[in-house]
């Protein structure tokens, strides 16, 4: 089965079951056991009352259907099509992207770094947009921020540590990262966007590399030049498909 129709299945989902056959079968239950007693007391009077079978016969009349809306799949689509309004060559490279954060930042400065020495498939100008969701592994008393904005200081870090910026510019990358609930981890930014050339500036860069290493990523950007980097505020989106990336190499 595709990934992406995995990852979009109502099956795989928080919350309750989304049929009843689901919830009424024994692996439903030995998950509902796990809960408080009070809660798993009162899920089996449900189960067991007259009225449960009412209610399994009304949704099992076909009356009733379960269907995705919206989709990270469907977001990167979204921003495909608005990239080739803009002019530029567009690509997905994935909706199931996952992995540590710093790693995958890691990832993005080597992906523009091939893109523009011609060594990749994609052509600039281009937009490269990935989703998923990575994940951040924190030492003792972090400091603020979130995985997206962990993942842009890691690109604009390894951006300045290999040898692109000599060989190929600096000013035509752009990485931007979001949740598109417009929260990344305990913040009021949705993430963060950084230039390739962000951290020329050794003082900047060992400030860059010190926030990095005390995951006190949103501090670094809320003091950052918005013309180099920066947070990203979008307010609360009212929905939540995981995160997308976008690399803009022109």
């Amino acid at each position: 089965m595709d990934a992406r129709h995995v990852l979009d299945s109502l099956f795989k989902r928080a919350s309750l079951p989304p049929n009843v056959a689901q919830f009424f079968s024994g692996d439903s239950l030995r998950v509902q056991g796990k809960l408080s007693y009070l809660v798993w007391f009162l899920i089996c009077q449900l189960l067991s009352d007259d009225e449960a079978s009412v209610v399994k016969r009304a949704l099992d009349s076909g009356r009733l259907m379960e269907t995705v809306i919206v989709s990270n799949r469907i977001g990167l689509e979204a921003a495909k099509n608005q990239g080739s309004k803009l002019g530029y060559n567009t690509y997905i490279l994935s909706s199931t992207l996952r992995g540590e954060a710093e790693e995958v930042g890691k990832m993005y400065s080597s992906l523009a770094e091939s893109t523009l020495v011609r060594s990749s498939s994609f052509v600039p100008p281009c937009m490269i947009i990935c989703g998923g969701e990575t994940t951040v592994t924190m030492q003792e008393n972090p400091g603020k921020g979130g995985r997206n904005q962990h993942l842009v200081l890691s690109f604009a870090i390894n951006a300045h540590v290999g040898p692109f910026l000599s060989d190929c510019g600096s000013s035509s990358v752009l990485l931007v990262s979001c949740g598109t609930d417009g929260t990344d981890g305990p913040t009021d930014a949705a993430g963060a966007y950084a230039f390739f050339d962000s951290l020329k500036d050794e003082s900047v860069f060992l400030q860059a590399t010190g926030a990095l290493r005390a995951f006190d990523s949103y501090q670094y950007f809320s003091l950052s030049n918005p013309r180099q980097s920066g947070l990203v505020h979008t307010g609360q989106t009212g929905t939540n498909v995981m995160d997308v990336q976008v690399l803009v190499i022109s």
